[in-house]
């Protein structure tokens, strides 16, 4: 984990000095997500702030700023080069259910050393907080199902189903993973699984992914009068600038 965020950092720290001010342009979508996270710590509100696709992500860039300084750079790199070192444990977990520790060692230095990896998660953009998620998410299903941990405590499918959420609103293509896994639970399940217990799993997950799905779908309600979960960002696209905010 150390030797992963120190790697991040030094290149988002490298990064920022060779972009200077022109550091969101490192990424295509850098300069939207800097301003919309830049003019929501001001007060003003992208549209329909939570049915764009992917708030989620500006809005903890703008939760950085608001703590740190609006914009602070170097604060955006070191909480995302801490998020994104989490990446190599859940590679290391993951490989070491799927087979032994030295191939999950192995595993976790690749994705430590991961170019692709590396700079997704210090650059601003919603992959620097998605791809560390759905490790996780992965992580947790594996976790919850060798371990037999997801039939026990209705908790276990209901925290599973909060990650999915919280996920979806980073980045908004998880939709329908609640579904997905109750199917192939459905399907394939069935050896390890008794029916009701399949239906109660999938109860869960759909219980703590709608938890979330709800969280934003009243907040348009009681700001925009409009109960709605649906992503516009086809609509709103990245053309957004100083005009577009009220």
């Amino acid at each position: 984990f150390l030797f992963a965020f120190a790697i991040r950092v030094f290149w988002g720290l490298r990064l920022i000095s060779i972009e200077g001010g022109g550091f969101y342009s490192a990424s295509d979508d850098g300069p939207s997500y800097g301003l919309f996270a830049e003019n929501w710590v001001k007060g003003f509100h992208t549209g329909p702030l939570s049915t764009y696709g992917g708030f989620g992500y500006w809005v903890f860039l703008g939760l950085i700023y608001k703590l740190f300084g609006n914009p602070n750079y170097y604060a955006a790199v070191i909480i995302q080069s801490l998020i994104g070192a989490t990446v190599p444990i859940s590679v290391y977990y993951l490989a070491k259910m799927a087979s032994n520790k030295t191939i999950a060692r192995f595993s976790a230095l690749f994705s430590s050393l991961s170019a692709n990896l590396i700079f997704t998660a210090v650059i601003i953009g919603m992959e620097a907080v998605f791809i560390p998620l759905v490790f996780v998410i992965l992580a947790m299903l594996v976790a919850f199902i060798q371990k037999g941990l997801i039939k026990k405590r209705f908790i276990y499918p209901v925290s599973l189903g909060l990650a999915i959420g919280i996920t979806n609103i980073v980045r908004a293509e998880l939709l329908f993973l609640p579904l997905v896994i109750f199917a192939c639970l459905i399907l394939f399940g069935r050896n390890t699984f008794k029916i009701n217990e399949i239906f109660k799993i999938g109860a869960g997950i759909f219980a703590g992914f709608l938890i979330v799905l709800a969280a934003f779908c009243w907040r348009n309600y009681f700001v925009h009068n409009q109960f709605d979960f649906r992503s516009d960002q086809a609509a709103i696209g990245f053309s957004l600038d100083e005009k577009d905010f009220h």
